[in-house]
């Protein structure tokens, strides 16, 4: 799946920065206080929520053509004198599971039927797209540094506010917005506060970018490679792509060719 670059949390601080001016520039709220508005909280979250429902997902889908395709899965199958490849398009669960706005990721899997060996490079896997532009594969460590450095960027330096929400006959309580954290009330927290970078949490979970990449090479009789095979985004006003995979079969001069066509589909979430 293809998310939108304007995904909620690049919302996050066009939404703070309304809320800073409905609210007219105080930073303490809580019930009780003078300078808590419940209408002008309202219109804020009313002024989010119509910033948010417009976003559309863009989902590839496999066009039936002479392939076995599996609605559900969004897969399509070939199978060639004894060689079986396989094309899903959402088949990303792993981390990160926004992947997909950064990278295009497709599942590709060759089952090697024939009794003799497979050979499959980089070179032989590439994507056109309607407009006859090409789309070469991205290597894994590629992918992983476009990561690094989109998320050190993204989480350095994330806004970290709520709001309060209620007094108890002990102590203030408030919890945050966006983390839902039961926080005891600091007459000195500012709800504007910028938390430290940890941005290199996240980089442990760029492994299965590593982990999860299909690896070509030769594929010996009887046995079957698998993996993620990463392009770059494709282009939103890109309505149709077609993956073409080429193999050669030990012994034959010639390369064996297969097409995958899909279409690209905007679904409002």
């Amino acid at each position: 799946m293809i998310t939108p670059p304007n995904s909620l949390w690049n919302l996050i601080p066009l939404f703070a920065k309304l809320l800073s001016m409905l609210i007219g520039g105080n930073n303490k709220l809580f019930i009780g206080s003078n300078r808590f508005s419940a209408p002008r909280i309202t219109l804020a979250l009313i002024l989010f929520a119509i910033l948010t429902a417009g976003c559309a997902s863009r989902h590839i889908v496999p066009v039936q053509d002479s392939g076995v395709i599996n609605p559900e899965l969004k897969s399509i199958s070939k199978t060639v004198n004894g060689v079986t490849v396989t094309v899903i398009t959402s088949a990303w669960k792993n981390t990160p599971r926004d992947l997909g706005s950064y990278v295009t990721p497709f599942f590709v899997a060759i089952q090697n039927d024939t009794p003799r060996a497979l050979s499959l490079g980089y070179e032989n896997v590439l994507i056109l797209d309607d407009n006859r532009k090409q789309y070469n594969p991205i290597p894994a460590e590629t992918v992983a540094q476009i990561l690094q450095n989109s998320y050190r960027r993204r989480y350095a330096f994330r806004p970290y506010f709520s709001f309060g929400f209620g007094y108890s006959s002990f102590r203030y309580h408030r919890f945050n917005s966006f983390f839902f954290n039961d926080i005891f009330y600091d007459p000195f927290y500012d709800p504007w506060y910028y938390r430290p970078a940890y941005y290199s949490d996240y980089s442990e979970g760029f492994d299965e970018v590593f982990n999860q990449a299909l690896f070509p090479g030769s594929i010996q009789s009887n046995a079957k490679i698998e993996g993620f095979i990463y392009f770059k985004k494709i282009p939103t006003e890109v309505k149709r792509i077609t993956l073409k995979v080429s193999y050669r079969v030990q012994g034959e001069p010639e390369a064996h060719k297969l097409t995958f066509p899909f279409s690209i589909e905007e679904r409002r979430r």
